[in-house]
């Protein structure tokens, strides 16, 4: 890949972070002897300052360009800092937008009518919050969106339901997690046993914890014959270590048992009953 090949660098990120992107022309400026054109980005709904270039094709390079910078500028912000929860102002939809992007998950929103009520529901990657219904599609998407900021708002501040259980139970049972998976972190799959479902137990924990769990495809190495996948886990913004696999299962699989112990360090005392 040519090094200075910014659209390419982008494709790549976009699939590594399962996002959706796009380009939108920006107009011309100029006489048509001496002329410039304008592109912009479009990731995920949002436009990243625009390219400008004698050829479409050096704008669109400047673009991507600018879109990956952006891009990483804002990834390292999410991973340097939590998660922003609290907003200054009323609209829902904007920091839901905010919030997936800082993730690296898609919001998607459900829209449906029953006669002359609208009605609206937002998921955050495969998470579904709920409904809520408004007299117009702008009014039922704020109220949807606000039933999703207090889930999640609720769910990272640690507003949970209290447990009878003693903290002594808890604390073992942390305990005994943490060993578990420290004995079987080195541990390759045979075919005299059954392997641990590590993804499951992952994907069930974030759905019952409202968390927002993204395997992450870091890269493909090795010759045809032998190549090898590269994943890491993010959870609410929790960057966890990266893991090499003959195929894309078994490196989510390693992936989500590395995760697995320090992700159960957020449990409530119902749930790590249920595990």
């Amino acid at each position: 890949m040519d090094a200075d090949d910014y659209v390419a660098k982008l494709n790549t990120y976009i699939q590594r972070h399962d996002l959706k992107h796009h380009y939108e022309d920006a107009g011309t400026e100029g006489p048509d002897h001496i002329k410039k054109f304008a592109i912009k980005a479009v990731v995920n709904g949002k436009a990243y300052l625009e390219g400008v270039g004698k050829k479409k094709k050096e704008a669109k390079q400047k673009a991507a360009k600018h879109a990956l910078q952006g891009l990483l500028k804002e990834t390292e912000s999410a991973s340097d800092s939590s998660v922003g929860l609290v907003h200054s102002h009323d609209d829902h939809v904007s920091w839901l937008h905010s919030y997936g992007k800082k993730i690296n998950m898609q919001i998607t929103c459900h829209e449906s009518t029953k006669g002359t009520t609208f009605q609206c529901r937002f998921l955050v990657g495969k998470i579904e919050y709920p409904d809520a219904t408004g007299t117009t599609k702008k009014e039922a998407e704020e109220e949807a969106a606000k039933l999703a900021y207090l889930k999640i708002n609720a769910s990272v501040t640690g507003d949970e339901k209290p447990s009878s259980t003693s903290s002594q139970q808890i604390e073992d049972m942390r305990k005994s997690i943490s060993e578990i998976c420290g004995k079987t972190h080195n541990l390759k799959t045979k075919d005299d046993f059954v392997e641990p479902n590590f993804i499951g137990r992952v994907l069930s924990i974030c759905q019952r914890t409202n968390r927002i769990p993204n395997f992450i495809e870091m890269e493909r190495c090795g010759p045809p014959h032998d190549l090898r996948f590269v994943f890491k886990l993010v959870i609410d913004g929790q960057h966890y270590p990266a893991c090499e696999g003959k195929s894309i299962k078994e490196a989510k699989q390693k992936a989500a048992q590395l995760a697995l112990s320090d992700l159960c360090k957020g449990l409530d005392s119902e749930v790590l009953l249920f595990y």
